[in-house]
């Protein structure tokens, strides 16, 4: 198996997807877990669990979590970025701190104001976006619709 590098994961409401990484960011191994909506305020725990059996082959690689992991119910608070954001102010603007001698960083959701002027945000959908972005680069130009269920 190649070298683990890093640990990646979407950790929403109802569903948290952890992601074993080498580091071209290929996908090693995947793990799944409750999300923050069940946890009452023990993400550390449940996260230290789950990677528990990789930290006895790989050590304490360094993890980034997005989604609800960043809200006011997750692990810690990250303030949303306005829109128009660009991927360099949103790693900028990532919470980062240390976890059982583990570096943790969490980025932060996106928000605006819709045509209405109510407020609308994402945590975790924006990631997604940016991978989509990644992996085709034909949508950064013109104008795409992306889904997100």
């Amino acid at each position: 198996m190649p070298n683990a590098a890093f640990i990646a994961g979407d950790w929403g409401t109802t569903h948290l997807r952890l992601y074993l990484c080498d580091h071209r960011g290929a996908v090693l191994e995947s793990k799944t877990g409750e999300g923050v909506g069940s946890l009452h305020g023990n993400a550390e725990h449940a996260f230290s669990g789950l990677v528990e059996g990789w930290e006895k082959h790989h050590g304490k690689l360094p993890a980034i979590l997005c989604g609800m992991a960043g809200s006011t119910i997750g692990w810690r608070e990250v303030p949303y970025v306005a829109c128009p954001a660009r991927l360099d102010s949103v790693a900028a603007k990532s919470l980062r701190f240390e976890s059982g001698g583990r570096v943790i960083a969490i980025a932060p959701g996106l928000c605006c104001q819709n045509r209405l002027q109510a407020p609308d945000m994402m945590r975790g959908e924006e990631t997604q976006i940016l991978g989509a972005l990644r992996g085709d680069p034909d949508l950064a130009t013109g104008r795409h619709l992306l889904c997100m269920p």
